[in-house]
């Protein structure tokens, strides 16, 4: 200790010092980081958040779709922008929409919605619609859709409605390479004498079809919700 000056060695027991307060505190900031995994609640305010985002931007999406292909894109009374099927919580569903602007009053446009045979008079592609189901309306009711091409036909079963405002199919024992698929119409008052008119389809993808076949879908169905929501708009236009 005599080699030593005592200067240095104050300094040096200055130096421990700071080093075992720099030491305490980062076990007191280690001390405040949880453990254990983040809690089911948390969790579910994670997710709900995320789903919301998401609905946003499909919501923009869509906004910025219809302007630029010249389709109608309203917010009326009665239509609302469809989110995520609840159907399946897991699946990840494709929605395709197709919307105008029916010059006639919503009592006028309803039996698109409420008669189930009417679809036949707007679907650009259906040779006929048939009521298979001893109930011929509301939910539960079912029909059969034959193409004019005579190359496809399926069943649509009511699973949701709502007066003149919405109805929501289930299609079943499709050709469609698709594990769910669900059909809604929408109206919404505009004013007096127009409605908004609203086709939505969604759909999930069967695993393993491959990307051609799911593009060229895909854009089948994005022209089938536009030809129908023109078709319903040309049934009441006056020459």
């Amino acid at each position: 200790s005599r080699l030593i000056p005592n200067i240095y060695i104050q300094n040096l027991d200055t130096m421990k010092l700071s080093f075992s307060l720099v030491l305490l505190s980062a076990r007191s900031a280690f001390a405040f980081v949880p453990s254990a995994a983040p809690s089911t609640a948390f969790l579910a305010k994670q997710q709900s958040a995320l789903l919301a985002s998401r609905n946003s931007q499909k919501i923009a999406s869509r906004s910025k779709w219809a302007k630029l292909k010249g389709v109608s894109d309203y917010e009326s009374k009665g239509v609302t922008d469809c989110e995520d099927s609840t159907e399946d919580a897991d699946a990840d569903f494709i929605v395709a929409i197709g919307t105008s602007e029916v010059p006639a009053s919503q009592a006028d446009v309803a039996p698109l919605l409420t008669d189930l045979v009417k679809i036949q008079d707007y679907h650009p592609s259906l040779g006929t619609a048939t009521i298979v189901s001893e109930q011929t309306s509301g939910i539960g009711a079912k029909r059969r859709l034959d193409y004019a091409s005579g190359e496809t036909s399926f069943f649509e079963t009511v699973v949701e409605e709502n007066g003149a405002e919405m109805i929501r199919f289930e299609l079943t024992e499709h050709p469609f390479p698709c594990t769910k698929m669900f059909a809604q119409i929408e109206t919404g008052v505009i004013d007096e004498n127009n409605t908004g008119f609203k086709v939505n389809i969604e759909y999930q993808i069967a695993p393993g079809t491959p990307e051609p076949v799911v593009e060229r879908f895909g854009k089948g169905i994005q022209g089938l919700t536009i030809g129908m929501a023109a078709g319903a708009k040309q049934l009441f236009v006056k020459d």
